[in-house]
């Protein structure tokens, strides 16, 4: 009895390339869709006025524009526009949980694990994306698919 070597199936990667997609400009916007969260940090006095009043709404914007502008003519801008903005909507999710536990004390070490995972996965999803290569957050609920 002999055995076929079973075929593998191929499958488009996250994030891949389409035909006439330049690299370099997927490259930069999908690293940019990661990244451009922190123009948050330079908002802050503008989030007085934003519900809840903290830096989340405005990191989640930017991504936002980012994948609603690109997803259709960039498929791995797409990608990781969603991914970028799943992550952002996550961490929001953590900093509004934060906000509320911190009068039991607890919520002070939920927002500062927030922050610092926030901001170390968005600079590590940056740089991979700008490597051309695909990142998923671990632990990130894919609410926009």
């Amino acid at each position: 009895m002999t055995v076929e070597p079973e075929q593998e199936a191929v499958a488009e990667p996250l994030g891949a390339m389409a035909a006439g997609e330049s690299d370099a400009d997927s490259r930069l916007w999908g690293m940019l869709a990661h990244l451009s969260p922190f123009a948050g940090i330079f908002l802050i006095p503008i989030t007085i006025f934003l519900p809840f009043g903290n830096v989340a709404p405005v990191c989640v914007i930017p991504p936002l524009v980012i994948w609603m502008l690109k997803k259709d003519t960039m498929s791995f801008v797409d990608a990781h526009g969603k991914e970028a903005l799943n992550f952002n909507i996550m961490a929001y999710i953590g900093m509004i949980i934060g906000m509320i536990l911190r009068y039991v004390l607890v919520g002070y070490l939920i927002l500062m694990a927030v922050g610092v995972a926030w901001m170390i996965l968005t600079i590590i999803a940056g740089i991979t994306a700008y490597k051309g290569q695909t990142y998923r957050h671990p632990y990130c609920l894919r609410l926009i698919k």
